[in-house]
């Protein structure tokens, strides 16, 4: 590859920020993805896995789909052609796995999920060896050697991964993973077709431009960086997305702000689908029925029937709104305070209106409500000292890089009211997923980029 070489020679060195956006744009050349966001995570991945040996840390991807021929392969088989060493695989077991990894550290590309997880006792083992590998320093211990001489060896595992699927990862697998979902493509957004041989010359000055830049980078600060990170990424989110920060943040220009947009937009929505337990599911349900109700004693009578209503909660699927007359009533009450039994929340006799029964007091939930359902999350500033100058908004205008995107409804920028609306909002305190959520229930149009209001978009007109 004579463009690698001449690239790492230093002929072709360029800035980090134009590089990471030619990788993107080469991800673009061959799949439809639902925002630039996607690209700009696949961007900075992509490099991530040429400094993984700088990380403590990697953050998986995981690709998904409702149906076939959405582009989830054609992701992995593009990222095969950009990655460090990449290991494209369909089948495999936890042996083959640990083994390979331990022995040759690939960047795994694991194609066909779906059919790994459908064979539960090889998924169950497959998946112990994956939840390790996302930390530095977590390795596999395996008896290996014959009869006698058997010993213990320890297997590491840990490199950076891709998952492609139409199911959804294991949760214990999500948690560690960005999520990337696809759709199948309509006739008005073309692509290129992928030719392996066409396509491997068409990568190779991308991939000498990359390790060109990458050459450059002052390995001793990247290692040393702790850059700071979105307060809504959960903490295990926020840990695998700092190595990918770093490198944004070494790039310069947009990416520092992109990196951090990218991260709050794609993991938006997901706690609570991926990460959320029962008890967590439990506390939103109980929380929003204390919110519309406006009291702050409820007893247990008036909390079933609204758990059952509540379309969002799982309680109409397991409990039957013809028990509270019948009789189940205090099994129901019972599966309530079992739910909430880990957070030392307990039904108690409570007073109000002059009447008493068995409920509870809203101040019951607020340590709770603060630890496991924020509605409004702390900043994570002063926590961990930064390293790397904090980013600073660039004038220039938005990036003309051509990737495919829905259609805006109305089309336009969001216009002065939409900005000045998000802004008041968040003078009010407002959470960005907040005023996400009020701006797409308005009409108010999206920022240039967005097909819709998401917490990605408020924080592109609040930056």
């Amino acid at each position: 590859m004579d463009a690698v070489a001449d690239a790492i020679r230093g002929r072709a060195l360029r800035p980090g920020s134009e590089v990471l956006e030619e990788v993107a744009a080469f991800y673009g050349r061959y799949v439809v993805f639902p925002s630039p966001a996607a690209q700009d995570v696949l961007a900075l991945w992509t490099a991530h896995t040429y400094l993984i040996d700088d990380a403590d840390t990697t953050l998986y991807i995981s690709v998904t789909s409702p149906e076939k021929e959405s582009g989830k392969s054609r992701v992995l088989e593009t990222a095969g052609l950009l990655v460090a060493n990449p290991w494209y695989v369909e089948s495999l077991t936890e042996a083959v796995l640990f083994r390979k990894i331990h022995a040759d550290h690939p960047t795994v590309l694991l194609d066909e999920t779906d059919r790994l997880w459908s064979n539960r006792e090889r998924a169950d083992a497959v998946v112990a060896v994956l939840n390790g590998g996302y930390r530095r320093g977590i390795a596999v211990p395996r008896m290996v050697g014959p009869g006698t001489a058997m010993r213990v060896q320890e297997f590491d595992v840990f490199g950076p991964k891709m998952f492609a699927g139409i199911d959804k990862l294991p949760d214990t697998l999500a948690s560690r993973s960005v999520p990337i979902r696809l759709d199948r493509r309509l006739p008005d957004q073309p692509i290129q077709d992928l030719r392996l041989r066409e396509a491997t010359v068409a990568a190779e000055p991308v991939v000498g431009a990359l390790q060109a830049w990458i050459a450059s980078i002052d390995r001793g600060e990247l290692r040393a960086a702790r850059p700071e990170v979105p307060a809504e990424l959960s903490d295990r989110q926020a840990d695998a997305w700092e190595p990918l920060i770093a490198i944004a943040d070494a790039a310069g220009d947009e990416w520092p702000r992109r990196a951090r947009a990218a991260a709050v937009e794609l993991h938006s929505g997901q706690r609570l689908d991926v990460q959320a337990s029962v008890g967590e599911a439990t506390l939103r349900a109980v929380r929003k029925v204390f919110d519309e109700t406006g009291q702050e004693t409820l007893f247990t009578k008036e909390i079933l029937p609204a758990l059952i209503e509540d379309e969002e909660a799982p309680f109409a699927s397991w409990w039957d709104p013809r028990g509270l007359e019948d009789g189940r009533a205090k099994r129901y009450a019972r599966d309530l305070a079992k739910h909430l039994r880990s957070y030392e929340i307990k039904p108690d006799k409570v007073y109000r209106d002059g009447e008493k029964d068995r409920g509870y007091k809203r101040e019951w939930f607020e340590d709770a409500w603060r630890r496991y359902v924020p509605t409004d999350v702390p900043s994570r500033v002063g926590e961990v000292p930064s390293l790397v100058p904090s980013p600073v908004p660039s004038e220039k205008p938005p990036s003309t890089r051509q990737v495919p995107l829905v259609p805006f409804p109305e089309g336009g920028e969001p216009g002065a009211d939409g900005v000045a609306r998000a802004r008041a909002l968040a003078a009010e305190g407002k959470a960005p997923v907040q005023i996400a959520a009020l701006l797409s229930t308005d009409g108010t149009r999206p920022p240039t980029g967005y097909s819709r209001w998401t917490v990605g978009a408020v924080h592109s007109v609040l930056s």
